[in-house]
């Protein structure tokens, strides 16, 4: 059907945007890493990677939404982070040795370091979004962490336990128990 000039698509094919948003995306149980260690870092372009990024390659295995990465289509994507990362590391350590340089004609110049810093922390920043890294980037793809998925009778069962050791709630006197009637033919 059109409404005014534009064609809708098929009911079937359209997209239910309020599905998108708060909260109905997927829980993730986890209580730790079952799928074993990192696996190795790729070859660094400079020999040896920092010590910083080792650590962050670490955490990313062993963070929750670690627990989410395939090791077959993800580790490409992964792998390239993890060299901008340690790119991005060498440059904001050069950068913050020298801010200011000799430009071409003496003067002093911000290190352009730091300009390279800044492009590479936006290509971390892109990259981080797709894996979900930030609260935000979660709540974007709809995921989020608890310790167990719980169904609804799970919930009910612990709503109807009674805590008293079996003694019923006693209402104060002024108070009186009204039994809702039945609709005849309901």
């Amino acid at each position: 059907m059109a409404r005014g000039n534009r064609r809708q698509k098929p009911a079937g094919m359209r997209a239910d945007k309020r599905v998108q948003r708060g909260g109905s995306g997927t829980v993730i149980p986890f209580k730790g890493r079952d799928q074993g260690d990192a696996p190795p870092l790729p070859r660094s372009p400079y020999g040896a990677f920092l010590q910083g990024t080792k650590d962050r390659w670490s955490t990313i295995w062993t963070s929750p939404v670690g627990a989410l990465i395939d090791r077959e289509s993800d580790l490409p994507w992964l792998e390239r982070f993890i060299v901008y990362y340690d790119e991005w590391l060498r440059a904001m350590k050069g950068y913050r040795k020298a801010r200011l340089v000799r430009g071409s004609k003496g003067q002093p110049v911000i290190n352009p370091l730091g300009d390279q810093a800044l492009k590479l922390e936006r290509e971390l920043v892109r990259q981080a979004e797709k894996f979900g890294w930030t609260p935000l980037d979660r709540m974007r793809l709809g995921i989020s962490f608890g310790e167990a998925v719980r169904s609804l009778d799970d919930i009910n069962a612990d709503l109807e336990d009674d805590d008293d050791d079996g003694d019923e709630f006693d209402l104060p006197a002024e108070f009186e128990v009204v039994q809702a009637k039945k609709k005849a033919g309901g």
